[in-house]
């Protein structure tokens, strides 16, 4: 089915609505780590909220407000947008799979039979590479994280000894 040239326009505004707000919450993020030091280390609930706005934006876009074509670039964001996040694996897969359930919710209740089946296989072929690599990041990352911790228990203690130098005093 080709779809009209006023409706696929009306999807690109949409889109770009959404990049503009998302470069408007950027900012706004920068600028509040920049002026509260303290707040560094919720910087990992920031990246969550930040991410939750867009994947909402993104969704009611790309379902509600646009149901009359296909979702692909909510669904390469979602898939992407997890990857940037540092946290415990399992938090970041049960945030992945809550906005994955609402998707799918959502392309089920507003749009058509035939756009919401072509919408769940592009999801599920998106879903199960993204699930792949926010595997080997955060494996990658959590080795990164223990070769550090090793490192910096290397340096504060006597290689000879194994007791606390000079270093883990200071």
């Amino acid at each position: 089915v080709v779809q009209s040239i006023p409706h696929i326009l009306y999807g690109v505004i949409l889109n770009i609505l959404v990049l503009v707000f998302q470069i408007i919450a950027a900012a706004i993020l920068l600028w509040y780590h920049r002026s509260n030091k303290p707040a560094l280390r919720n910087a990992t609930s920031l990246l969550y909220g930040y991410e939750a706005i867009m994947l909402l934006c993104g969704l009611s876009c790309s379902t509600i407000l646009n149901s009359g074509t296909n979702a692909i670039s909510y669904i390469i964001f979602s898939s992407i947008f997890p990857i940037i996040i540092l946290d415990i694996p399992w938090r970041i897969l049960c945030f992945k799979f809550s906005w994955d359930v609402l998707f799918i919710l959502f392309a089920l209740l507003f749009k058509n039979r035939d756009i919401f089946f072509t919408d769940l296989v592009n999801f599920l072929l998106c879903a199960t590479c993204s699930l792949i690599c926010l595997v080997v990041v955060i494996s990658s990352r959590l080795d990164e994280i223990r070769n550090h911790r090793k490192a910096v228990e290397a340096d504060r203690t006597d290689e000879l000894t194994g007791l606390w130098n000079h270093r883990y005093f200071s």
